[in-house]
């Protein structure tokens, strides 16, 4: 067999060994694209995890029923850790945006809509944020400042108070 003739033969193949190759390169590419992504999404919910569990500290606890009842009564410490915890909640809706800006998630507005209202129930927290909003980005602002208003500065202590009465009448 003279060499033209196996070139003929082979090329066909070679051409079919390429395609397969760039088939299986996208697959991979595919697959690694949708473990990153869960990756990000895992990550995410270990960070919404880790600001809840901070709640969890008896000492934190006793920093954030205060800022509910009576917020003028709170020390420079105990407002140095509402800002911590505020801070870090408003990072991790940043952080959400970001990542809905490569296509991984909701946007900004339906998870602080969803939210805000665990955070921002009380006046100190509305108060944090009136004096705290030059940190962020306007436009990271702006949705935050629009959906304010849906959140009462009497939340949170109204809530406890519906849990206490019930408490009160035995339910």
């Amino acid at each position: 067999m003279d060499l033209k003739k196996m070139a003929e033969i082979l090329k066909p193949i070679g051409n079919l060994a390429v395609v397969a190759g760039i088939v299986l390169v996208v697959l991979e590419l595919n697959q690694n694209s949708k473990l990153v992504e869960a990756q990000l999404e895992s990550d995410e919910f270990a960070s919404w995890l880790a600001v809840d569990a901070s709640k969890q500290s008896e000492t934190f606890g006793e920093v954030l029923a205060k800022s509910i009842e009576r917020p003028e009564e709170l020390t420079l410490g105990e407002m140095v850790e509402l800002d911590g915890y505020l801070y870090t909640y408003l990072d991790l809706l940043w952080r959400r945006e970001t990542l809905h800006t490569l296509g991984i998630g909701s946007d900004l507005e339906v998870q602080a809509r969803t939210s805000m209202t665990y955070y921002f129930g009380n006046r100190f927290a509305q108060a944090w944020w009136a004096e705290s909003k030059f940190r962020f980005e306007d436009e990271f602002v702006t949705t935050i400042d629009r959906l304010m208003p849906e959140v009462s500065a009497d939340q949170d202590i109204e809530f406890f108070g519906r849990i206490r009465t019930r408490l009160s009448a035995g339910d």
